[in-house]
């Protein structure tokens, strides 16, 4: 902050106008331009050799330590995709397994089903042979 020409300025820590031109030097004049240039000194911050090798040491190790546990993450990742991978794979053969094993459940059905058939095909024709021999006609296929 700072204190300018006008005849009037309104301090910070004052709720009143104070007069400029009366007495420049009082104690909370100089409180204010003080704080004025503290917060100058602030905002034009430089910084020496030292300083920024001091922030480098204490920045780098710290983004090295992000950059491996990063890279510990993605390497977490990576084996997780491999491993739904590999999950797939196995649901898939055991699919697989079900589907062969319905088309065998099939098969056995199919061939079961013929089986009653011709068992049937053959009781009917073995009745239709003795009634037609009880009937005396002789009826041949």
């Amino acid at each position: 902050m700072k204190i300018s020409n006008r005849p009037y300025t309104f301090l910070p820590f004052q709720s009143h106008y104070c007069y400029n031109s009366i007495n420049p030097d009082t104690p909370r004049i100089k409180e204010a331009k003080a704080i004025a240039d503290e917060k100058d000194r602030e905002e034009s911050l430089t910084l020496d050799k030292k300083a920024i090798d001091v922030l480098i040491a204490k920045i780098i190790p710290t983004s090295k330590y992000f950059e491996s546990r990063f890279d510990h993450l993605q390497y977490q990742i990576n084996e997780i995709k491999i491993g739904i991978k590999e999950f797939e794979k196995r649901i898939d053969s055991r699919f697989e397994q079900v589907n062969k094993r319905f088309d065998q459940i099939e098969i056995k059905l199919d061939k079961l089903l013929e089986a009653i058939d011709v068992k049937i095909d053959t009781g009917l024709r073995e009745k239709l042979h003795r009634t037609t021999f009880s009937s005396g006609l002789l009826i041949e296929y």
